[in-house]
């Protein structure tokens, strides 16, 4: 369940849009949020090789697996402050790169800048779905990720009349900042309550 909602967190909305705007819109849509995402992704493709060192840290259960864990979470949130402000400062360039036809406007840029800022909600959702595997939790996922995508669904469809492609942005960050929230609490009943400094 957690596999297949995650694929729906980054593909729904462009279902979304096609059905209720438009084949074009979904396509102009995919060309954002391909740029967006661009955090996001890169930070998942890094987390394949980041969690086998963590997991065998806490598994160790040694003084250093915690200060590790934050250094490598300070590490992420550099990289993604990195690439969201390449992105803030070339996403024109980008788009008209991907897509010249897709005229680029302040409702365009914004999409894109906000997208991209839940690159920094996502390196905290990462250090959570460590430390919730290392406990035997990773049933959370299994739960929390599919009720991230419905409420992700939602906020898009109360919003997409009004909002326009924002809406999608809207959605993401909804969806991740829900299972921020669930996987916080999930993660308070633990004995890691405190791995993570909250500074």
């Amino acid at each position: 369940p957690h596999m297949f909602a995650m694929m729906a967190l980054l593909n729904i909305d462009k279902v979304i849009f096609g059905q209720e705007i438009g084949k074009s819109f979904s396509g102009f849509l995919q060309v954002m949020m391909l740029i967006a995402t661009a955090p996001i992704m890169i930070l998942s493709a890094l987390n394949h090789a980041w969690l086998n060192q963590v997991l065998l840290q806490l598994k160790d259960n040694s003084a250093n697996a915690f200060l590790a864990l934050n250094a490598t979470i300070a590490k992420l949130l550099g990289l993604s402050f990195f690439l969201i402000i390449s992105i803030i400062a070339l996403n024109s360039q980008l788009v008209q790169f991907l897509n010249p036809n897709l005229k680029i406007t302040s409702e365009v840029s914004k999409t894109i800048i906000l997208t991209s800022l839940c690159g920094f909600i996502y390196v905290i959702y990462l250090a959570n779905t460590h430390l919730l595997t290392w406990l035997n939790k990773f049933w959370v996922l299994g739960i929390s990720t599919p009720l991230a995508v419905i409420f992700q669904v939602i906020v898009i469809y109360l919003t997409i009349d009004s909002f326009g492609y924002l809406s999608a942005a809207l959605g993401l960050g909804s969806a991740l900042t829900l299972q921020i929230l669930l996987l916080q609490i999930a993660r308070n009943k633990t004995e890691s309550r405190n791995a993570i400094k909250r500074k």
